[in-house]
Parts: structure tokens; sequence; C-alpha cells
């Protein structure tokens, strides 16, 4: 029994004085937690300085893949109009002396400079049968006249024109303006392509000029042809 009781005494004499067991404890766990919150805190606070630039990185990532796509997009349509003989700050060609010689006799009035292409395959096809000109690809907005563009614009009905070429020939087409998903281009048809044959044009290697012409105030078209091995 001695024993027993020397034993107790030696374990409380290793307790702090004046302080319960149960009292560090819970001080001790609190201080834990206190802790843990604390860690928790700063945790979260550099995950989210993590995600943040993780995240403005991603933007400006795909801004940079966007800035870069409209950047492609403009320079192949800059190409494109270059190639089709638009955007250019070069004076419009005048007609060539041998078209005024082949129509002076017909009292020609206001000769416009409408556009210079380069001929397509399409352009050429036997298939197809036509001349594409891109709308807004003509200079010359006021070739036609008020009723001239009613029934082309409106109506979508063709006019019948005379075309004179660099032989002097005289074609007679029909001039109209289709209606498509994303442009409204002009077009030249009907005897397109015995003026194609006649003419040799080829496509990728020839540019066709375009000018408008009153002829007894009729509607008129010279069409010249540059070629480039010539």
């Amino acid at each position: 029994m001695a024993a027993t009781g020397t034993g107790r005494d030696e374990d409380n004499s290793n307790r702090m004085p004046g302080v319960k067991f149960e009292e560090i404890s819970t001080k001790f766990n609190a201080l834990v937690m206190v802790a843990a919150k604390e860690y928790e805190s700063v945790f979260s606070e550099e995950e989210k300085k993590r995600a943040e630039t993780l995240w403005t990185n991603k933007k400006k990532k795909r801004l940079g893949s966007q800035i870069k796509g409209k950047e492609i997009l403009i320079l192949k349509k800059t190409k494109s109009a270059m190639k089709n003989g638009a955007g250019s700050s070069n004076p419009p060609p005048r007609l060539p002396g041998i078209f005024w010689n082949n129509i002076m006799g017909v009292g020609p009035t206001r000769v416009k400079f409408l556009i210079e292409k380069r001929l397509c395959k399409t352009d050429v096809s036997h298939r197809h049968g036509r001349l594409q000109i891109p709308m807004n690809q003509v200079k010359g907005k006021d070739f036609l006249t008020d009723e001239e563009k009613i029934q082309v614009h409106r109506e979508k009905r063709a006019l019948e024109v005379l075309v004179v070429d660099p032989t002097g020939t005289h074609w007679t087409l029909d001039f109209k303006q289709w209606t498509m998903r994303s442009s409204s281009p002009y077009v030249f048809s009907k005897q397109w392509n015995q003026l194609v044959k006649e003419n040799n044009l080829r496509a990728g290697k020839d540019i066709v000029q375009l000018w408008s012409f009153r002829c007894n105030s009729e509607l008129c078209f010279a069409l010249n042809v540059v070629r480039d091995d010539e």
C-alpha cells in the first residue's frame, strides 16, 4: 500500500504547479486548430494566385492565337485583293488606243474603268460559261443608270449589252447580278464561251481589264487582256 502511494506522489510531482493537465491539453488543441486554419488560409491564397496566373496565361495565349488568326486572315484577303487588282493606289489604266479606234464610230461617252481581274478556272470553264466580277471590287460604282439598277439589282433581270474585245470584235452578252450566300457578283454570260475561245483566254495567266461606256445612251463594255508572258 505504501509503495502505491509513493508512485502517485512521484507522478503528481512531474506536473506544473497550479496548472491542471486538462487545461494544457485544451490549450494545445486550440493552438493546433489555429495553426491549421492559418496554414489552410495561406495555402488557399497561394493556390488562388497560381490559378489566377494560369488563367491569365491561358487568356493571353488564346488572345494571341485570335490576333494571329486575324492577322493571317487580313494577309490572305490583302493578297487576294492584290491578285485580283484591287486595293492598288496606282491610277486606273487608260483605255488602250485600239479600243478608241474600234468604238469611235459609235460615239462613246461616259467611259469608266471598272476592274482589273486575273482570270480563274471557272472564268474560262466551258461548263460554267460566265465571267464573274466581284461587285465590291468594282471601282466605278455609278456606271449603271437608276433604271438599270432596278432591273439588275432589284428585279435580278439581265441586261443585254455590247462588249468589245481587243480584236475589235463586238459580242452580245448578258449582264446580270447573282445573289450568293456571301456575295452578289456581276456576271457576263451568253456568248462568253465564244469570246474566251476566240481570245484564247487562260486561267492564272491572263488579266482582264474592264471599262464601261455609253453608245447612244446604251450600256456597253470594253474588255482588254493583259498577258503575263507578253
